[in-house]
């Protein structure tokens, strides 16, 4: 009688395979919408762009939402994951945002997905709609949360209230994420947020 290995081993390298796969839908699905934006990809775009059948995508991702979540769950949420984003440490949380920045020089596919992503998503139809206006709202919650932190240990240089701060700084990074897309030769994008950080907080940056 079997003891189950085989079977487990297949299952195994099945698994494997699948999951290789969806790396490469994932990549594929990327660089569509980086290029085209989500609107002005289709599922067969993305099928052929990953060197596979529609009815072979559709096995994976049932449909372009789905495809989309997986993106934003996957690349988006993903990038920062390896940064110690800690918001109630204020000095963490701004050292974290600049070595996120220097991730994002390092790597600008995902600095261009988000910024295409977004500005589509302020239509509210847009099924990415809701992840945007939660993504702003957290990141606005969280950098008054690190100003306040710094603010009462004495290292906040602000004239302005903490929220105010906050709304400013996601501002300016948006901002500074499309100037340096269309001229990253002439922006130094991390020196920019660097010095920004700078006009409001007394720290080693």
């Amino acid at each position: 009688m079997s003891n189950g290995e085989p079977s487990r081993r297949s299952d195994g390298i099945q698994a494997a395979a699948t999951r290789q796969r969806r790396s490469e839908i994932l990549d594929a699905a990327v660089g569509a919408f980086t290029a085209f934006g989500y609107n002005g990809t289709s599922l067969r775009d993305v099928a052929t762009r990953a060197g596979m059948s529609h009815t072979g995508l559709l096995h994976h991702y049932a449909d372009k939402i789905a495809l989309l979540e997986a993106v934003l769950d996957d690349r988006l949420a993903g990038a920062t994951a390896s940064f110690a984003l800690d918001s109630r440490d204020g000095e963490t949380f701004i050292r974290a945002l600049v070595q996120v920045a220097h991730h994002d020089v390092s790597d600008p596919t995902t600095i261009a997905l988000f910024t295409k992503l977004a500005a589509e998503s302020t239509t509210p139809s847009h099924p990415a709609h809701a992840y945007f206006t939660r993504w702003y709202a957290t990141i606005r919650d969280r950098l008054e949360e690190a100003f306040t932190d710094l603010d009462h240990r004495g290292l906040y240089l602000g004239t302005i209230p903490p929220h105010l701060a906050a709304l400013q700084t996601a501002a300016v990074r948006d901002g500074l994420n499309l100037q340096w897309l269309l001229a990253p030769t002439e922006i130094n994008l991390v020196d920019a947020i660097r010095t920004h950080f700078l006009a409001y907080v007394e720290l080693d940056l």
